[in-house]
């Protein structure tokens, strides 16, 4: 099975020793919030995306805001929610 940019932003978060990330759900400018506020702005459009992104987030000295566009298929980085019995029941 692939993997989700959810399930790799988290292998990589931890991989570089991240412990603490906020999330603002439903805002879709947080890249560029944080640039008004002076941070590095980047945004993870696809899986394509996330190990350069975090790479750059993680190597400058500047806060940084990364906006993940994520499907809202995905629950969480491990479990999709067309997955799930009871959504797959009930959208029969």
């Amino acid at each position: 099975m692939a993997r989700s940019a959810a399930a790799l932003l988290a292998e990589t978060l931890d991989t570089h020793g991240v412990d603490l990330i906020y999330c603002v759900p439903g805002e879709s400018y947080l890249a560029a919030m944080g640039r008004s506020f002076g941070a590095l702005g980047l945004t993870i459009d696809n899986d394509g995306d996330v190990e350069r992104v975090v790479e750059q987030a993680m190597t400058t000295d500047q806060p940084v805001v990364v906006d993940v566009r994520a499907s809202l298929n995905y629950l969480t980085a491990w479990r999709k929610l067309d997955e799930m019995p009871a959504y797959a029941t009930a959208r029969a």
